[in-house]
């Protein structure tokens, strides 16, 4: 190459001003041709930099004949030159003291490229972005960030004017190459700046030419099915030769932290939803400066405009007097604590307080060196609130359990670790204070005691599996069995078994007294060899209310799953709604739940004959008026309508309770088994005013006819007694008129049973087309 070629002077000025260094390698042969050194003939003013020496050595000099440093670049050049390829590395070389710079460790970017057949490199100084990078390592503890070496590209543009001096369009005059030698495809040219000032960039450009003020911004190339982001600067600078001003465009690969920025954006945003979603927020607390921070969550959780300066101190002025040290702690432990923490902290924020929880880690550069506490806080008002609901529920549940006259116990089934279909035992989950009682030991030390240790009171070894068999097959199964309790004496225990989701449930009552009733009764008519009939109804009536208790405690088992779903379902529930409605389910189960066990004491009560009348002056019509308005809620729930006449006064002598006990178990039941139209209250005197009467209508789907005419046979006001009270007293010829009918709920044996104690006559009509109508007449003096 003709080194004093004018256009070769003219390119070698602007190389000149170039901030790469740019060396032209003349290629030394062997005896056999191949490439063995380079001798420099032509390196720009910066190359002196580059190398630390001047350009008269670098030219005078090969490669070979200079220090040992220069042994990589050689190696790179004769690799180059061999395969005639472009080659780029980094190169790190130790600096000498040099024309006023320091002696330092610095590393060059280095870029080989054939010439014809002279060796064309190209050097660039990446110290900065080294050191940048080995700044941000050193400085960031929190968050790693890596920035990674990049590489620039340079492109000069001449401006072309048109007569009048006026920028018209852009020419390039000249360029280098990205290390990845695509940075200036044509296509990638053309995007940046068209011919033909297309592009949006040419008004900027045309800017910094015509007033100096360089621009610098942030793009994005698509081309070839790759895009990358650019870090663009246009500046100006002078061309000595043709006295013109050109235009410079410097470009840096940012890509990656265009990615991670996005990646930081989302994941700022994941944040802030996940902070929205659970009603926190987090913190860092910086040891070194002494800085708080917040994300949008805390501002929000502490009632604060965000952007307000906070300290740690806050937790200290919000806390409530009682919580005042653990707000003390938890500053203590975020400005030097050594390990995590954990507090539960009520705050007063207005009118209003929150229970929030803190929760922080520190993180450290060494052993005891801790250079930030981070942390996140959380609002866990509604879920204490919840809590004590809940608890409060349990509560209530408990009572309700220990109000019934049979003993209870919830249990779960325990799997076999290796085969979840294999039930091995049962554990105790809930029980109620009968149960207690029955074990003489405390309930909580109860809970979670194994069946088998249990089934001494029960049927021995056959418990387990009496309770598998009703757990797997979901049939109910009742037993009476006789046991020695624990004075001796013999006790007659009626057990009922019915499945429950994960566990069964048992019910139980001691019906000794009634058993040794029964007993000395059918002796009795057995003896006397006389009312063959009253001993069969006697059989029957003891058949019958078997299954009445059967069905009762199934409904009860059904009550109780419903309130263990529900309570479960309670403290699943994240939405306020949502847990209002469950917690109203709730209470609305745990009520019914409670009315079927005080039915069956009143059921108990009636049948060992404890009731009696206590009879005083009441106002019906004002007693029944009443009861009607107190229903109404329940049926207007259902949709339906309640319907009460309007009659006069009716002033009587009566069991108010008892007779108030009758009416609300009919109107009860009459809603409950009415899907539309309604329910009818009334009342009025009898053809004489020695009785008076009241009724109970509704729309429902009816009785069966077996049953209505069972019913009529068995409607007449004549009290019955029980079995256990005939033992007692020892009747000679006892009269059975009181039979449990077939399909008869508890309800309505108490109905009846009420309505002999009050000396009632109870009617039924009933058909599908126009429903059931209850008529109970008593007396008006006793």
């Amino acid at each position: 190459m003709d080194i004093e070629d004018q256009g070769y002077q003219r390119l070698s000025q602007l190389f000149n001003r170039l901030p790469n260094g740019v060396i032209l390698y003349k290629i030394l042969g062997n005896e056999s041709g191949m490439p063995y050194d380079f001798k420099g003939i032509y390196a720009n003013l910066k190359s002196e930099d580059i190398f630390g020496l001047p350009v008269d050595r670098i030219l005078n000099s090969t490669l070979s004949e200079l220090n040992a440093d220069f042994e990589l670049l050689l190696e790179h050049c004769r690799l180059a030159a061999n395969n005639r390829q472009s080659i780029s590395f980094s190169w790190e070389r130790n600096y000498a003291a040099y024309n006023g710079f320091s002696a330092a460790v610095r590393w060059i970017d280095v870029h080989i490229e054939m010439l014809d057949e002279d060796l064309f490199c190209s050097f660039t100084d990446a110290t900065a972005y080294k050191q940048a990078e080995l700044e941000a390592h050193r400085n960031a503890a929190a968050l790693q960030f890596v920035l990674d070496s990049t590489q620039s590209g340079v492109i000069l543009y001449r401006p072309v004017y048109d007569g009048k001096k006026r920028i018209t369009d852009f020419e390039m005059l000249a360029s280098n190459q990205e290390a990845s030698g695509a940075f200036l495809s044509d296509q990638f040219v053309q995007t940046l700046l068209p011919i033909g000032n297309r592009s949006e960039l040419y008004p900027v450009f045309k800017e910094v030419v015509e007033t100096g003020r360089f621009q610098r911004f942030e793009r994005l190339f698509q081309w070839q099915e790759t895009e990358v982001w650019y870090e663009v600067t246009a500046s100006r600078t002078y061309e000595k030769s043709n006295a013109s001003n050109l235009l410079r465009l410097t470009f840096i690969d940012i890509t990656k932290r265009k990615k991670a920025e996005q990646e930081k954006f989302k994941n700022l945003i994941l944040l802030q939803q996940t902070e929205d979603l659970a009603n926190a927020g987090s913190w860092e607390y910086n040891r070194t400066t002494e800085t708080y921070t917040w994300s949008p969550g805390m501002y929000r959780l502490f009632g604060l405009t965000p952007g307000t300066e906070v300290t740690p101190e806050i937790y200290i002025s919000l806390s409530v007097e009682e919580d005042r040290d653990i707000a003390n702690r938890i500053v203590n432990q975020m400005q030097h604590g050594l390990h995590a923490f954990e507090e539960v902290l009520t705050i007063q924020i207005g009118d209003s307080r929150k229970t929030i929880k803190v929760k922080g880690e520190t993180l450290n550069m060494g052993k005891d060196v801790m250079i930030c506490s981070l942390g996140v806080d959380l609002d866990i008002t509604q879920l204490i609130e919840t809590q004590n609901r809940i608890t409060r529920i349990a509560d209530n549940l408990q009572a309700v359990l220990n109000s019934s006259p049979a003993f209870i116990g919830m249990l779960k089934a325990i799997h076999h670790p290796d085969d979840h279909a294999e039930i091995v035992d049962f554990e105790l989950v809930v029980g109620n204070q009968k149960l207690a009682e029955f074990y003489h030991q405390p309930l909580p030390q109860l809970a979670g005691m194994r069946v088998s240790n249990l089934a001494g009171k029960l049927w021995q070894e056959k418990t387990v599996d009496n309770l598998r068999s009703v757990y797997l097959s979901r049939e109910t199964m009742y037993l009476e069995y006789q046991i020695i309790s624990e004075d001796g004496e013999d006790q007659w225990l009626a057990v009922s078994i019915t499945r429950q989701q994960e566990g069964v449930i048992l019910t139980g009552l001691d019906i000794t007294a009634l058993k040794h009733g029964q007993e000395q009764w059918i002796q009795q008519l057995e003896r006397s060899d006389t009312n063959l009939k009253s001993l069969d109804e006697l059989k029957e009536y003891l058949k019958q209310r078997g299954e009445l208790l059967r069905s009762t405690s199934h409904d009860l088992r059904g009550n109780f799953g419903a309130i263990a779903s529900l309570a479960t379902l309670l403290m699943m529930t994240s939405s306020e709604e949502d847990r209002s409605k469950m917690l109203g389910m709730l209470q609305s189960t745990i009520a019914q739940a409670t009315k079927m066990l005080t039915d069956l004491l009143n059921y108990a009560r009636l049948e060992s004959g404890k009731e009696a009348r206590n009879i005083s002056l009441l106002n019906a019509s004002e007693v029944l008026t009443n009861l009607g308005e107190s229903i109404r809620p329940f049926a207007i729930e259902r949709g339906l309508d309640v319907r009460m006449n309007s009659n006069p006064e009716i002033i009587v002598e009566g069991d108010e309770l008892n007779m108030l006990r009758i009416a609300q178990n009919l109107l009860l039941n009459a809603i409950r088994y009415t899907d539309s139209g309604f329910v009818e209250l009334s009342w009025g005197f009898g053809e004489t005013e020695q009785s008076w009467w009241f009724k109970v209508k509704d729309s429902g789907p009816g009785f069966p006819v077996e049953f209505v005419k069972e019913w009529d046979q068995y409607k007449t006001a004549q009290l019955p007694e029980s079995p256990a009270r005939n033992a007692e007293n020892e009747l000679q010829d006892p009269q059975i008129s009181w039979t449990p009918l077939h399909g008869e709920g508890i309800g309505l044996s108490i109905v009846r049973q009420l309505g002999q104690l009050l000396q009632a006559t109870i009617s039924l009509k009933s058909s599908p087309e126009t429903g059931s109508e209850f008529t109970v007449t008593l007396p008006s003096k006793y």
